[in-house]
């Protein structure tokens, strides 16, 4: 075990952005985060420090963030969910494809953007994505010929946030944080400028769209000046 309990505490509080601003704001519960934090050390590293000083460390922080200068970036996070709004396409498929395929994607492409109801697409050095309706997958699949991987079943929850979120760090970290803590797993994730696209399997589209509108709301609420969006209970959901 290499971590000190002080890199662990980071380690954790980077990954749990909503956890760092509660403790940053002194409405943490320190003794939850302690053992928390010691049960995932257990789980990925084999070793398990004591509570006692992961709250000690954790205190520390607490002391450290208190008195940090300027306005915590919140407010600001909080303020742009609020403004957010969402949408989802049903009825999604998902086309994973090696570069080599591509020049043949990008043949049927125009005539795909100019028809379906939803198209998005990732490209990277070696491969590309294709976020499709699923009416329109059969086409793109006749093109392509083998993919690298086809997942059909799939839901595209859309975010539109202020233009400010392209300036504003955290933001992403914050709704992705949020997911995964009520075990919400994200088959694909895309940015365009103010939108973000958030795909998953369509089994969890309801209880992801009750997530994500509850965050949104709760949000609204505490840029009003309510404090709920810091409260991660898993019955969080509307």
């Amino acid at each position: 075990m290499s971590q000190t309990i002080t890199e662990l505490v980071r380690e954790y509080l980077a990954r749990n952005p909503v956890a760092l601003e509660s403790l940053r704001l002194g409405i943490a519960s320190i003794s939850r985060l302690a053992r928390a934090i010691a049960r995932e050390a257990g789980m990925a590293y084999g070793y398990r420090p004591s509570i006692p000083a992961v709250k000690m460390a954790l205190s520390r922080m607490e002391k450290r963030l208190s008195q940090e200068q300027g306005q915590s970036r919140i407010g600001e996070i909080i303020r742009i969910l609020g403004m957010t709004t969402l949408t989802v396409h049903d009825n999604i498929s998902v086309v994973t494809g090696s570069y080599e395929s591509l020049p043949r994607l990008l043949q049927v492409l125009p005539g795909l953007l100019s028809r379906s109801r939803f198209v998005q697409l990732l490209q990277t050095f070696k491969s590309y994505t294709l976020i499709i309706a699923e009416e329109d997958a059969p086409r793109v699949l006749d093109a392509v010929g083998r993919p690298l991987s086809f997942q059909e079943g799939q839901s595209a929850h859309i975010l539109s946030s202020p233009p400010s979120i392209v300036h504003t760090p955290g933001v992403l970290n914050w709704i992705t944080g949020y997911l995964a803590a009520h075990d919400i797993n994200i088959t694909q994730i895309a940015s365009c400028h103010t939108d973000t696209i958030i795909v998953v399997d369509s089994r969890l589209s309801g209880e992801t769209y009750a997530l994500l509108h509850s965050l949104i709301e709760r949000s609204r609420r505490a840029a009003g000046g309510e404090a709920h969006i810091l409260e991660r209970s898993p019955s969080s959901a509307v």
